[in-house]
């Protein structure tokens, strides 16, 4: 075995890490791979809501924060925002499950980032479209912040929207944006509009 891959097992297995970085930072983001299953899927399919929770009417979205290491594994999930202890448990389990992901890059190496995930809790059966909004990664590997706004107010934190709701969705970008809701949106403008 190599020294220096003696040194990488070493230092993975004390529980040490090299630098950690922030979504922005990279060239290029970790790409969820669970085969052709996004997100999305991977949450409807292994998702189960806790009984008591269920039976209480408690429900919210549990945000997750992780990190994908430089092998693409994911590691250390913390809960960074809760609902409740079942909640919170069972947004846990499902990071526990998440698959590898092809690691993020910058300048050219495999580096480890730290990632937030989102697992709503909605009780009506619905899928939400909105929930506290996350960044955009678009196709050139930029991170972009959109404004989310429902019937004309800003979308606040732990914001759900029923997609059976929605009347209207309308996407604004560049200066248009800009003068509508100030540089709050210059990344743009998703402006939703209820029934």
């Amino acid at each position: 075995m190599k020294t220096s891959t003696l040194l990488l097992t070493l230092l993975l297995a004390l529980g040490l890490q090299a630098q950690v970085y922030q979504l922005p930072e990279v060239d290029k983001a970790p790409v969820f791979a669970k085969g052709k299953m996004n997100s999305a899927e991977f949450l409807k399919y292994y998702q189960q809501y806790p009984k008591a929770e269920h039976d209480a009417g408690v429900q919210g979205t549990v945000i997750i924060e992780y990190t994908v290491d430089s092998t693409g594994m994911v590691i250390n999930p913390k809960v960074k925002n809760g609902v409740s202890t079942a909640l919170d448990q069972e947004a846990l389990r499902l990071a526990s499950l998440m698959p590898f992901y092809s690691p993020a890059q910058k300048g050219g190496q495999d580096v480890a980032v730290k990632l937030q995930f989102q697992v709503p809790f909605v009780l009506n059966g619905s899928k939400v479209v909105a929930t506290n909004p996350t960044p955009v990664m678009t196709t050139n590997n930029e991170v972009k912040n959109p404004l989310y706004v429902v019937n004309d107010k800003i979308l606040q934190e732990n914001s759900n929207i029923n997609p059976e709701d929605i009347k209207k969705i309308r996407v604004v970008k560049g200066q248009k944006a800009i003068d509508l809701y100030g540089m709050r949106a210059k990344d743009g403008l998703i402006m939703i509009e209820t029934k």
